[in-house]
């Protein structure tokens, strides 16, 4: 199944029912310029360390990751999860349902060479980067 890409500036519905019917979306150019560096700045002495403690047969031996504490090590992450956009498909899909939420957990995932995108799965979302024909990404992926 493609994901469907939208800009920024779409409306809320149009993204919200994509996301309700496909499970994913992609919101192009959602971060400001520099934000994702800097979030890569902040994670990369973590991933580092420790981000192969998670190798095995679900992850892989080829990602490092990041999934306990994201907005403790890279602070500036919390303006993609606090970004108008993301909140307002948050509440437009779940408030209906709930008098309240709250961001249960998060993931940064770095893919390195080599790594072969699995695609879209339950729990699993590193995606592969659009600017590579192989499909392959190199850079990390913080997932909203």
């Amino acid at each position: 199944m493609p994901l469907t890409y939208f800009e920024k500036t779409t409306e809320t519905r149009s993204v919200a029912e994509a996301l309700r019917h496909d499970g994913a979306v992609v919101v192009t150019d959602i971060a400001e310029p520099g934000l994702v560096d800097t979030i890569m700045e902040e994670l990369r002495p973590r991933l580092e360390k420790s981000g192969l403690d998670t190798r095995g047969d679900f992850n892989g031996d080829r990602t490092l990751r990041v999934e306990a504490r994201v907005l403790c090590t890279a602070p500036s992450a919390a303006d993609l999860v606090d970004h108008d956009l993301v909140v307002r498909v948050a509440d437009e899909i779940l408030l209906p349902h709930c008098a309240a939420y709250q961001v249960g957990s998060m993931s940064a995932i770095e893919l390195l060479p080599g790594t072969v995108c699995s695609g879209i799965a339950p729990g699993r979302f590193p995606l592969p980067d659009p600017e590579r024909r192989d499909g392959a990404s190199d850079r990390g992926h913080v997932g909203v």
